[in-house]
């Protein structure tokens, strides 16, 4: 039996979350839940894996495979689709996962012969039996979220070009699933509950050694979501002597123990969704976690133990005006953050914000993943700007934030703590980063 997986591409390869541009293959990071199928397939099976968003595979639909497996993001539904159409016309067999066909399962089941609808890995067994036995179910669902304990280390050696960040090997982990928060624009608890889990912190540290590296990016929604795990993890990492990154909440910062055993661990950066500026916007998002909360202060405790800072923020909300960006910008730059990412509010299908507007009648386009569309265009009415006033507002933030002497600046000449323990060597990523990023917003903006 052969069985090929996909990492589908963006329809309309353009903008901040396609694959094109040197400095995209430099920051590559992978689909990790196709090398976690693939271990979980027996070994007698044949498993191809192409990446098509971060690695650029192409597709060779004249390949015969017994089935064909596309992990498929809200982003990438169309281009899925597409993949899924044509395999299917050649008499190929599709099954559909990830994070879309959970959301949205009959929409994708119009596409595929089979739907797995949540977290695949100790279903996958069954789908591959019931295949061989030529009785394939239309869905395939779990009733409880798994345990995480004993999941397989994912089989990254499918795939035929190593990823990097910045032209060195990391290893790509991912310790957790769910969150307890309800922030109305996102969709993780939806997808893996409002509970955190966890994976034993001894079979994090094995999938660490047996990487081969001592660059770590941890793919987590929050490696401080539960501090005691963390304070677990960041003790038990060590004596690794690893380097390593993750998305983080403030937690991080407001934990002194948490923050020396991060430090000690090998932590190097951190990104923070800090999401809006003002209380208000914060309020809109059920971002409470974030309410009166010190955010110079936050990215100053950080840089004292060495830790870079990246804070992404969403513009584009009920309660911006058209001064929220000079208003951002100023902050971006009054807080010290090393590099900052504005985005305009994606209305992910499911949350709670998607649902507003779309009760509202405010959706431009209620399945907008559908067809060609760019990334960053409203898909939305704004309710104190114009579509064109935001659209421009963005470009206006990035031609602020990633000119050439403002980066500088940003990255060198920031007004911080003199206990700031940041080195020479994180600046220059941070050059690296900023100057990157310039070039994909530049495509952005054309």
């Amino acid at each position: 039996m052969k069985i090929i997986l996909i990492n589908p591409k963006l329809k309309d390869e353009s903008g901040f979350f396609a694959s094109q541009g040197v400095f995209k293959k430099l920051i590559a990071i992978p689909a990790i839940t196709l090398p976690y199928i693939a271990a979980s397939t027996p070994s007698e099976v044949e498993v191809v894996i192409w990446d098509e968003t971060t690695l650029r595979d192409k597709i060779n639909f004249n390949e015969k495979p017994d089935l064909v497996g596309i992990t498929v993001s809200t982003y990438a539904a169309s281009r899925a689709y597409e993949i899924a159409d044509e395999f299917r016309e050649r008499g190929v067999k599709v099954v559909l996962g990830g994070y879309h066909p959970t959301i949205a399962p009959e929409e994708a089941k119009l596409h595929a012969d089979c739907v797995v609808i949540g977290e695949g890995e100790d279903i996958w067994l069954d789908i591959l039996d019931d295949l061989k036995r030529g009785k394939l179910k239309e869905f395939y669902k779990r009733q409880s979220l798994p345990d995480l304990k004993n999941l397989p280390i994912p089989s990254m050696k499918l795939i035929k070009r190593m990823y990097t960040f910045l032209g060195i090997h990391v290893a790509h982990i991912r310790v957790s699933r769910g969150c307890p928060h309800n922030c109305s624009f996102c969709n993780v608890p939806f997808l893996h509950g409002r509970k955190f889990r966890f994976r034993p912190v001894e079979e994090v540290i094995n999938e660490i050694k047996v990487s081969g590296t001592k660059i770590v990016n941890f793919m987590e929604d929050n490696i401080v979501g539960h501090p005691e795990y963390a304070k677990e993890l960041f003790e038990k990492l060590i004596p690794l002597k690893i380097r390593w990154i993750s998305p983080s909440s403030i937690t991080i910062a407001n934990d002194p123990e948490l923050l020396k055993l991060a430090e000690k661990s090998g932590c190097k950066g951190v990104s923070i969704g800090f999401e809006s500026i003002s209380k208000d916007g914060l309020l809109e998002l059920n971002k409470f976690q974030n309410l009166e909360k010190d955010v110079s202060n936050i990215v100053r405790k950080l840089h004292e133990h060495g830790i870079l800072v990246i804070g992404s923020f969403i513009i584009g909300l009920d309660t911006d005006d058209v001064s929220i960006f000079d208003k951002t910008i100023n902050f971006i730059r009054q807080t010290n953050l090393d590099f900052a990412l504005p985005f305009i509010l994606i209305p992910m299908p499911q949350t709670e914000i998607y649902k507003k507007l779309l009760s509202e009648g405010r959706l431009i386009k209620k399945e907008w993943w559908l067809g060609n569309y760019y990334p960053q265009e409203p898909f939305y009415q704004p309710k104190l700007m114009t579509k064109e006033e935001l659209l421009n507002g963005l470009i206006y933030m990035i031609d602020n934030i990633y000119s050439f002497p403002s980066i500088i600046k940003q990255v060198f000449f920031k007004n911080n703590s003199a206990n700031s323990k940041i080195t020479l060597l994180q600046k220059f990523v941070a050059l690296l980063l900023n100057v990157g990023y310039l070039q994909l917003f530049r495509e952005q903006k054309k």
